[in-house]
């Protein structure tokens, strides 16, 4: 399945959106155990569509699991074995915009 060129979308906090075939998610963590509420960053997970297990637990000194990517802008990452472009963050907003490549 390939969607090179799709449109890209915006991931809200806590919405799950369905594409390339599993549902993806944001949550944003805090950078180190001792980060304050304004130092997070995204993390972009995945799963199967409508089960997917939120990593609320993490704190970006953690290692990531294997359904879950830190969103950094103009990267992409794979996600449940599914491509992703990361578009932008926005923080303020609590939002990622991602660009599906899902090879």
């Amino acid at each position: 399945m390939s969607t090179a060129g799709a449109a890209p979308f915006v991931l809200d906090i806590g919405i799950e959106h369905d594409v390339c075939g599993i549902g993806v998610a944001v949550v944003f963590i805090p950078r180190t155990a001792t980060s304050g509420r304004a130092d997070v960053e995204p993390l972009v997970y995945g799963g199967p569509i409508s089960h997917m297990q939120a990593p609320y637990s993490l704190v970006g000194t953690d290692p990531m699991p294997s359904n879950a990517a830190k969103a950094v802008p103009g990267t992409e990452l794979t996600v449940e074995g599914k491509k992703l472009r990361i578009v932008g963050v926005d923080t303020q907003r609590e939002q990622v915009t991602l660009e599906p490549r899902c090879q």
